[in-house]
């Protein structure tokens, strides 16, 4: 599955909820201010906070619950913290943004 916005429509950083998910879960998507893109599950690994509520700098996000740092690229907490979200694959082709949803087998 996948879902395309047109990123040419939104300049600087900027990070968004989208309304849809990945087995039952949100989707943030984040624009860096060097016009880097990454989208993430939208839970902190700590208490489930929304990371799309959070704060970007540089290629982290932090959650706005609890101050903790999540890497955009890898989904890992900062240390001293441990655990991650699940990081979700990105393009930029055209000025359109596929994220890609990757469907979980059984």
């Amino acid at each position: 599955m996948e879902e395309n916005r047109n990123a040419d429509q939104y300049s600087g950083a900027w990070r968004r909820r989208l309304c849809f998910g990945m087995g039952g879960k949100p989707i943030a998507v984040f624009r860096t201010g060097e016009d880097r893109f990454f989208a993430l599950v939208d839970e902190c690994p700590h208490k489930k906070g929304p990371l799309s509520e959070g704060i970007v700098s540089g290629d982290t996000v932090t959650c706005p619950l609890h101050n903790w740092v999540i890497g955009l690229d890898t989904g890992q907490a900062a240390e001293p913290d441990e655990g991650s979200t699940q990081t979700i694959p990105v393009k930029l082709v055209d000025g359109e943004l596929y994220v890609g949803l990757v469907l979980e087998r059984a």
